[in-house]
């Protein structure tokens, strides 16, 4: 897709091609707002995303929290089946260590408040930690958490398979095109200036990771 074809107006345009971006696209898009843009200045994944560990926990501290990793865990498993393009998601499970009793402590609330949201947390002895990841020195551990459904992804694979099932359905996403400014009626912003002309829209998302403030 060139920029030539860029859209004018659009419902929703999304500043930014990188993981937050591409998946805010995705998911308006599952929920049927297809007339959707993405703007990415450079290439997608070129900003502050290909720098990501892409670590996938479930071990966080509200159920809000814990409910998006879950279904961002779903996510991962349906996207290549969708898409035809991996993620790369591993499915290695984490290991969480206390080496004192107020941190094993602390560890076993929070295993506690996971099994709330339905998410397996083992809790394991120091001996059972060495089996599940045998450099471990388990001398001086109180005991350990095991999630077992826990992974890691590549945040640039996931990112090109996010924007693979957003184009699959209908979303326009523009690389190499600079945003430049804002259009605004009043202190709405309706829409954005760009290197390849202005789009209209009802709704502008800044997703700029780094430069987020910046953009604001």
């Amino acid at each position: 897709m060139t920029n030539a074809t860029a859209a004018r107006t659009a419902r929703v345009v999304v500043v930014g091609g990188g993981v937050a971006g591409c998946s805010t696209a995705y998911h308006l898009a599952k929920h049927g707002w297809t007339d959707v843009v993405v703007v990415e200045r450079r290439k997608l994944t070129s900003g502050t995303t290909w720098h990501a560990a892409g670590l996938i926990t479930t071990a966080r501290p509200t159920f809000g929290t814990r409910e998006i990793v879950q279904r961002s865990l779903q996510v991962f498993e349906s996207l290549e089946r969708e898409t035809g393009f991996s993620p790369g998601f591993e499915r290695t499970g984490t290991l969480h260590l206390a080496d004192d009793e107020a941190r094993w402590e602390e560890l076993r609330r929070a295993a506690s408040a996971a099994h709330g949201n339905g998410i397996r947390a083992e809790l394991v002895t120091p001996d059972d930690a060495v089996k599940l990841f045998p450099p471990l020195y388990a001398g001086d551990l109180a005991g350990a958490v095991h999630y077992p459904d826990d992974g890691r992804g590549n945040a640039t694979d996931t990112t090109m398979a996010l924007a693979a099932g957003a184009r699959q359905l209908g979303v326009t996403i523009l690389e190499n095109t600079t945003v430049t400014g804002l259009r605004r009626h009043g202190n709405a912003v309706t829409g954005v200036d760009t290197s390849a002309g202005s789009i209209e829209a009802e709704y502008v998302v800044n997703a700029t990771g780094m430069w987020g403030r910046e953009f604001g």
